[in-house]
């Protein structure tokens, strides 16, 4: 049987293209479908490097822009939001002369904004903007643990008033507005524009669904500086 599958993110978020559970099923399936074609095309390219004996000295680094938004928060692409599916993102390094199965996961603070810096450095050359800079942690580097994490989202793209434009009746003006956010190891604090705050318990609720700014209002205030400074 042939389903036609919504993938316009953007009359989802209008409300003018229903997505049962089954739909986001579906659409998360065919999302998955994409990492694994990407999985396999990097199995070619380290598999080049194997045959060519690069691999083995070389240190490959394995990242992403962003992550997706698949039916949270009522958002489909990457858009409009700071939540946890789009700024949590993977990280793989493999070190020269690191033998398969020997790796460990560090639960370490770490932004991408870092990235940068951590490889100059474990290839022995020098950072000009070392000072606004950290490395990350692990041995080559020799960085440290970042205490806070920040994120921007600094103008709504597409503009609400194009949404508007393209389905009549509909309120966008929820989404005009830039986004701010802060976190350390357990909260995380979101600041728009237009002042609203939120406060997420990420070890009690990381689907980010209850904003718990009333009942922890001496964390919302330092993450609040830390963002502001």
């Amino acid at each position: 049987v042939y389903k036609r599958q919504n993938l316009d993110a953007w009359a989802y978020l209008a409300g003018h293209a229903e997505m049962t559970e089954e739909d986001l099923e579906i659409f998360t399936a065919l999302y998955d479908a994409e990492i694994a074609y990407l999985d396999h095309r990097l199995g070619e390219l380290f598999s080049m490097l194997d045959d060519h004996g690069l691999l083995d000295g070389s240190q490959v680094v394995v990242t992403a822009d962003h992550g997706e938004n698949l039916g949270e928060h009522g958002l489909l692409d990457h858009q409009y939001s700071v939540h946890e599916p789009l700024l949590n993102v993977p990280l793989l390094v493999k070190e020269p002369g690191a033998k398969a199965g020997t790796g460990t996961v560090s639960r370490a603070l770490v932004q991408s904004f870092d990235v940068f810096a951590t490889f100059l450095r474990t290839a022995g050359a020098v950072d000009p903007s070392a000072s606004e800079r950290d490395s990350m942690p692990f041995p080559a580097a020799g960085g440290r643990a970042r205490t806070h994490l920040f994120a921007e989202y600094l103008q709504p793209q597409p503009d609400p008033k194009v949404l508007e434009a393209r389905f009549p009746g509909f309120d966008a003006s929820r989404w005009d507005r830039a986004l701010g956010a802060v976190r350390n190891e357990r909260f995380k604090y979101v600041l728009s524009s237009r002042g609203e705050e939120e406060l997420f318990d990420l070890h009690l609720d990381p689907g980010e669904r209850a904003n718990v700014l009333r009942e922890h209002p001496t964390v919302a205030e330092e993450l609040r500086a830390a963002l502001r400074k």
